[in-house]
């Protein structure tokens, strides 16, 4: 089997990417995960993924619509807490 000069990612490694993503799901695109996403479309097929920069992208959609529920919701039962006060 020959190396593929990928290491395994840290525990920090792993935090930073979480907190990257956190960050393109609120609508602010790091500079790391355009690379990100940039290595993903060029080695996404290579490696059997042909459609996998897509689900970066639909992961961040489907993120910015829990957030807007979550606040919805919040909103939603505060306001139905005024009208019965």
């Amino acid at each position: 089997m020959q190396a593929d000069g990928r290491a395994q990612p840290t525990r920090e490694d792993k935090m930073e990417f979480l907190v990257a993503l956190s960050n393109a799901s609120a609508g602010h695109l790091p500079l790391k995960m355009l690379y990100f996403y940039k290595y993903l479309v060029k080695h996404g097929e290579e490696d059997g993924f042909p459609l996998i920069d897509n689900d970066l992208f639909f992961y961040c959609e489907v993120q910015k619509f829990r957030v807007s529920e979550s606040s919805f919701v919040e909103f939603y039962l505060v306001d139905i807490g005024q009208i019965k006060a």
